[in-house]
């Protein structure tokens, strides 16, 4: 099966099955996977957590090749620092 279809089962809005619970730092909060031409967007967003520790997250937890990923970048989304980060990875597509 193509990297795309196997990061989609993966799409959530609720990883940490948190049911309304606040969610815990240093875990995704939830995780979105989109194509973007021939590239796979993954955007995993955290509450909570530097970029760094979500860069970590993602490496540790993702058995993806190094080759595979054209970029990797965080953004502070929320009100103040490591409030919301988002994690954005571009891999190469699959097809």
């Amino acid at each position: 099966m193509g990297l795309f279809k196997e990061l989609k089962k993966l799409e959530t809005d609720d990883y940490q099955n948190r049911n309304g619970a606040y969610p815990k730092s240093g875990i995704p909060d939830s995780i979105r996977v989109n194509k973007r031409g021939n590239n796979i967007i993954v955007s995993l967003e955290f509450k909570n957590t530097s970029g760094d520790q979500a860069k970590k997250w993602f490496k540790s937890n993702f058995e993806i090749s190094q080759d595979e990923i054209l970029n990797i970048n965080t953004e502070q989304t929320g009100d103040y620092w490591d409030d919301w980060v988002v994690l954005n990875v571009t891999l190469k597509g699959d097809e």
